[in-house]
């Protein structure tokens, strides 16, 4: 059976900064991802995205306002999985949320395996693959475009 996610990147334009959430995982080490998580049964993807977003960050943000720009997934038969692409704008009293709450950790400790919410500016510089997930690191700019330039853009990727 195929197992189905979503992941989301939520965006503040004027700032070009970017809601993300940093997770550590079984080697110990913390990683950058974007907003998301598994598709329940019955469940549409756009739901899944502003449930995930809530969950996860504390903010909603319904699901009329997640824009879909494509898929990833694997063809394997071994493990087969799909992710669905969403990107969004944040409004002002939203992303002053988000901050508020990735900065509301920063005296705890950082060898704890609790997920906490990162606001950063990707777009003006690179996150490096050693602190973040595969293909995260491209997937920023592309939900960004996607958002911004071409909100037409759809893509497919397979692993």
């Amino acid at each position: 059976m195929i197992k189905k996610y979503v992941l989301g990147f939520a965006f503040k334009l004027e700032t070009r900064e970017v809601v993300l959430i940093e997770k550590m995982l079984e080697d110990s080490k913390r990683y950058l991802n974007g907003i998301g998580g598994k598709i329940e049964a019955n469940e549409c993807a756009r739901h899944a995205m502003q449930r995930e977003f809530k969950e996860e960050v504390g903010i909603y943000i319904g699901s009329d306002r997640w824009n879909y720009f494509g898929s990833m997934g694997s063809d394997t038969t071994t493990a087969p999985w799909a992710c669905e692409l969403f990107t969004t704008e944040l409004e002002d009293f939203e992303m002053s949320d988000a901050w508020k709450k990735s900065h509301a950790d920063e005296y705890i400790d950082t060898s704890s395996s609790e997920p906490r919410i990162q606001v950063v500016s990707p777009l003006d510089g690179v996150i490096s693959e050693k602190y973040a997930m595969r293909g995260v690191s491209w997937l920023i700019p592309m939900a960004y475009e996607a958002l911004v330039i071409c909100p037409t853009l759809k893509v497919d990727i397979k692993y």
